[in-house]
């Protein structure tokens, strides 16, 4: 009871937002969004992020967001899911709305975490491939199967060095000396040295 409760006040709070948001900016959508996906309500974020991509008065910097939160949500989704088709599919619908957000978004800040999440996707892709060529059933086309966890191997790794780009572009605009009362500006700094390092770590 307590969880169909606690579903059910989003579900109004959902109502709430969607009838006022045109009296509030970027950050109460995205607040908003990030609370259903962290109470795993994937469904509802991704109903709701339709919702405000259908309507006009949705500003143009959340609209801009939208399909890097649909990759987000259509991600941590597909980790609950237990069929592999079903995984599969949903893990292909995450990597379109990434790349479709980095290039119509290649110069935002997620851009590099976009192209980071499309690479570990291909990765996640790749193993699929493995695995599924050491089965027994696929004994005699295991070839394949690894011909196309190279491929995705491939792709992954271009992927990656985009990203890492992306990354060390940021890096550059942020890193120096930074007043200690720019709180906001030194934590944009603190994480674009983080995504950076990482990017580095991703290419091996």
């Amino acid at each position: 009871i307590p969880v169909m409760r606690s579903r059910l006040w989003f579900v109004g709070m959902a109502a709430v937002c969607l009838c006022g948001r045109a009296a509030v900016g970027a950050e109460p959508y995205l607040e908003f969004v990030h609370g259903l996906q962290q109470r795993q309500y994937f469904d509802l974020a991704l109903e709701y992020l339709r919702q405000i991509d259908e309507d006009p008065a949705t500003p143009a910097d959340v609209k801009a967001l939208i399909p890097y939160e649909q990759g987000k949500t259509l991600l941590a989704g597909s980790r609950s899911l237990k069929n592999p088709d079903a995984r599969s599919q949903q893990l292909d619908e995450a990597q379109a709305k990434f790349e479709a957000f980095a290039q119509a978004s290649p110069d935002h800040p997620l851009s590099g975490q976009a192209n980071t999440e499309r690479a570990r996707i291909l990765l996640d892709k790749a193993r699929v491939e493995i695995y599924a060529g050491e089965e027994p059933a696929n004994q005699g086309n295991r070839e394949a199967f690894r011909q196309r966890a190279r491929q995705y191997i491939t792709q992954a790794r271009d992927v990656f060095q985009k990203a890492h780009d992306q990354h060390a572009a940021t890096w550059e605009t942020l890193k120096g000396f930074i007043p200690e009362e720019e709180k906001a500006k030194r934590a944009a700094r603190d994480e674009a040295e983080a995504l950076f390092m990482q990017a580095q770590l991703d290419l091996g």
